[in-house]
């Protein structure tokens, strides 16, 4: 096979989100009714999420890119619910998650909807994951927790209450809760703690359960409130496009492609949609290099750190010798708290921040 030196031209379809994916088919398995999902990529994770949802009560049938959802009609106040056991029950309910720890995460709780003991399957590398914000909230209710025999098992009921958990913490934890919260008896709160690292995957969460009826917002920046006693009403919708899948190709376009990507929301809440406003600072730093570096100019052959520039000519080089308390090269001499800029040393005042010159080189984003 020859490559030739070519320029990437056309216009392709964004992949699905797998992120939305799973928030549309859970929310879809706990509604009373049918929904048909469009656009759903069956990758492994999401064939996970598939089978624990016919675990839920619920069932499904593929055709090519669509996916038809009966769902369990998981609502306390409806008789027909085929979402948990009855109190009596004793029955295990195994849930293969293979490998996907979103899978896993978002099911653990909703497992405590019913009165039988929970049995999570999965990979070695899966099981071993943390799950201490779990752990930690089921240790305070009274409900078991155990990890035996390449398993997990969990048995109780979840109760309504105000939830305190780490902002730092994945957000598939959050998740998990919220889809579970708005099916128990009375209202609950969740208030993050510390930075919050992954707002827009909540967001997402939010965005995905209001379409299907249930009503779960930011009582302020810190603080979800969920309200109990709701029921999930089934719907149609669509997987809207994964923009982190599409910047590979977009980023073909920075260096002198013609890629139109199709299938991406426009006010998408996905995180990585940042990537149009970072590549149009890449490109303005090329167009523009005057603008974008605050007048100063960089090649290409310049080490940066702080708006300061060091040419090759200047950095320590590898055959430089070395002492405990400096790295020397001819007549000058690095400390050991310099930072490295392409091999060499450089003094930590000299790091970039973001206002440094922007080049293909040397960009802070």
């Amino acid at each position: 096979m020859l490559i030739y030196p070519s320029v990437a031209a056309g216009t392709m379809k964004a992949p699905p989100s797998k992120s939305m994916a799973h928030r549309y088919i859970i929310c879809a398995a706990l509604s009373g009714g049918k929904s048909i999902l469009d656009n759903v990529a069956l990758s492994e994770d999401i064939k996970a999420t598939l089978n624990c949802i016919k675990l839920l009560g619920a069932d499904y049938t593929v055709t090519g890119d669509s996916v038809e959802i009966i769902g369990a009609n998981c609502a306390k106040t409806t008789a027909a619910s085929r979402c948990a056991p009855t109190e009596a029950a004793t029955e295990r309910l195994f849930a293969p998650c293979n490998e996907s720890g979103s899978t896993l995460r978002f099911f653990i709780p909703l497992a405590l909807l019913s009165a039988g003991r929970s049995v999570f399957t999965g990979s070695s590398v899966l099981l071993s994951r943390p799950l201490s914000v779990y752990e930690d909230i089921f240790a305070r209710q009274n409900i078991l927790f155990e990890r035996k025999d390449g398993r997990i098992e969990v048995e109780g009921r979840l109760k309504a209450d105000d939830f305190s958990v780490p902002g730092n913490i994945s957000s598939q934890f959050i998740t998990g809760l919220l889809f579970t919260l708005p099916l128990l008896d009375k209202d609950s709160t969740i208030t993050l703690t510390g930075t919050i690292e992954s707002k827009p995957y909540i967001d997402m969460t939010l965005q995905v359960q209001a379409e299907f009826g249930i009503k779960a917002y930011w009582k302020d920046e810190r603080t979800l409130f969920i309200a109990g006693n709701q029921a999930y009403k089934s719907t149609d919708a669509q997987v809207e496009g994964d923009y982190s899948n599409a910047a590979f190709f977009e980023a073909l376009n920075a260096i002198g492609g013609s890629v139109k990507i199709d299938g991406l929301r426009e006010d998408s809440l996905q995180g990585d949609k940042v990537y149009k406003e970072l590549f149009a600072r890449l490109k303005n730093a090329e167009t523009h290099p005057a603008s974008a570096s605050g007048g100063a100019r960089q090649t290409e052959d310049a080490c940066v750190c702080g708006g300061a520039l060091q040419t090759e000519a200047a950095c320590v080089t590898e055959k430089s010798s070395q002492t405990p308390a400096a790295r020397q090269t001819g007549a000058s001499c690095v400390t050991e708290d310099a930072c490295v800029c392409r091999g060499a040393p450089q003094t930590e005042d000299t790091r970039v921040t973001e206002n440094s010159p922007l080049t293909p080189a040397a960009i802070d984003i």
